[in-house]
C-alpha cells in the first residue's frame, strides 16, 4: 500500500505494567486494522505505547484512528473498574 497520510501516536502510560496490559489487549486486533486503504502497527516501548497508522485517504486514517482509540478506551475503563 502506498500511503499518503500517516499518524504517529505515542501514549505515555503510568507504568510499564499498564502499557503491557494495553498492548496485550489490542495487539491481537492489529491485523484487523490492515485493510486495502489503511494499516496500523502497534509497538511497546517500556512505558509507552507507540502506534503508527498509514492510510491512502483521510477517511481511512480517521476510521483506523477511531477504532484503535475506542479499543484503548475500553481497555482503560476495564483497568479502572478492576482497580476500584
Amino acid at each position: 500500500m502506498s500511503s499518503i497520510y500517516s499518524a504517529d501516536i505515542s501514549i505515555a502510560c503510568d507504568n510499564a505494567e499498564q502499557a503491557r496490559i494495553l498492548y496485550d489487549s489490542i495487539a491481537p486486533e492489529a491485523t484487523r486494522f490492515k485493510t486495502e486503504r489503511s494499516s496500523a502497527k502497534i509497538n511497546l516501548n517500556k512505558k509507552d505505547l507507540e502506534i503508527k497508522i498509514e492510510a491512502k485517504d483521510l477517511t481511512a486514517l480517521r476510521a483506523s484512528f477511531n477504532s484503535i482509540f475506542r479499543l484503548l478506551s475500553t481497555v482503560d475503563n476495564v483497568i479502572d473498574i478492576e482497580v476500584n
